[in-house]
């Protein structure tokens, strides 16, 4: 009975150390590399819509330069 208290609280301890120190590290790593995904998925988005500006104010200019 003593060593399946042993087992039990050894048990208990591994539980404890992979939810209260391992998942949160987890979760920190995977909430860095959602951060990191949309960072990069923002600047992407604003490029493209810098390049959608500036075609659009050359093709404006264009057709004001072709009017008679």
């Amino acid at each position: 009975m003593d060593k399946l208290i042993g087992y039990l609280i050894g048990l208990a301890i591994i539980i404890w150390i992979i939810v209260y120190i391992v998942l949160p590290i987890l979760g920190i790593l995977l909430g860095i590399g959602v951060l990191i995904a949309l960072l990069i998925a923002a600047a992407g988005f604003l490029y493209g819509i810098g390049i959608g500006v500036k075609n659009f104010v050359e093709v404006f200019q264009e057709a004001h330069n072709r009017l008679p």
